[in-house]
């Protein structure tokens, strides 16, 4: 056997040796040429050593992961966008149609964002992977449809919809980030059907939000552009295949919570590409028959 380390052992050659003797722990962190820093709830990833420097390494999941969303991203655009640019590409040729598409694909991804991120969180609450996927896919599933078949009646103006409810889903998600540690501290000895049942409870409100802003968006581009909501429907599928591999990507290097911090900077963003479109003047230049006209825009037009 190889004697790692002893007290009073002085090697300057010696890894533990540096480690024990370091005066500023987070410089040997940075110095190390593996990732050796203590894992944590929000980056629980106990055998992913390795970071960008060393991505080449074969055991390095940022590799697999990245081999992974090379293939997701070959095959989302061959099956996908392809077919749809070669046998209907009539509606991107409306004045802000990138636009809309960028809006669809950040809901895609913000979706998986927070989707995965709950996941993460609700495990060490649940206590089993198993338990966590089933419980947080049925609550967010659910209630997203839920919201989405809401949306309609809710909200007849869909502009006006989304630029309610996506600032409210943002908002809901950072609440969610800093409430739930402490609130599952408080529930952690309750049964374990109690605890599945508090957890759909707690993510309805969030589900519902998460439902209405894709609705809103297709009756939008329903209105203005009607052959652009197939491609509504692929750029969001699209994007969340991607955003799921993105999601434990983006984890790894720097946690569940910047994962769900992210997802709201999407959410925003894809409202900020389509908030000053000019909905009247689209209206007009949209070609006939594409959409209808006048009833999801009556007060304003």
């Amino acid at each position: 056997f190889q004697l790692l380390y002893a007290p009073g052992l002085d090697d300057p050659d010696n890894w533990f040796v540096k480690f024990f003797q370091a005066a500023d722990r987070k410089q040997f962190y940075r110095d190390y040429p593996l990732d050796v820093t203590p894992t944590t709830d929000d980056r629980p990833f106990f055998f992913e050593y390795y970071g960008w420097t060393n991505f080449g390494d074969f055991r390095s999941g940022k590799l697999t992961l990245t081999i992974i969303l090379v293939q997701a991203l070959v095959l989302a655009v061959a099956l996908i966008l392809w077919p749809l640019y070669r046998f209907r590409r009539t509606g991107l040729t409306t004045r802000g149609s990138c636009r809309f598409l960028a809006y669809f694909a950040a809901l895609g991804i913000g979706f998986m964002f927070v989707e995965m991120g709950l996941m993460q969180r609700f495990i060490l609450y649940l206590g089993h992977p198993t338990y966590s996927i089933s419980v947080v896919l049925f609550a967010l599933l659910v209630s997203s449809g839920l919201g989405s078949f809401l949306s309609g009646r809710l909200w007849p103006e869909p502009h006006r919809g989304q630029r309610w409810m996506i600032p409210l889903l943002g908002l809901l998600v950072v609440v969610y980030v800093f409430l739930l540690p402490p609130l599952f501290r408080a529930t952690l000895p309750w049964a374990l059907s109690a605890r599945a049942a508090l957890s759909i409870a707690l993510l309805a409100p969030l589900g519902l939000c998460m439902g209405m802003p894709f609705p809103l968006g297709v009756r939008l581009v329903e209105a203005v552009n009607r052959p652009l909501v197939p491609w509504a429907w692929a750029v969001n599928g699209f994007a969340s295949v991607l955003g799921s591999i993105l999601a434990v990507m983006l984890a790894q290097s720097y946690g569940f919570a910047v994962v769900m911090g992210i997802a709201v900077a999407v959410y925003l963003l894809g409202l900020l590409a389509v908030s000053n479109l000019g909905v009247e003047g689209l209206m007009q230049q949209a070609p006939a028959g594409t959409g209808p006209t006048g009833a999801l825009f009556r007060k304003e037009g």
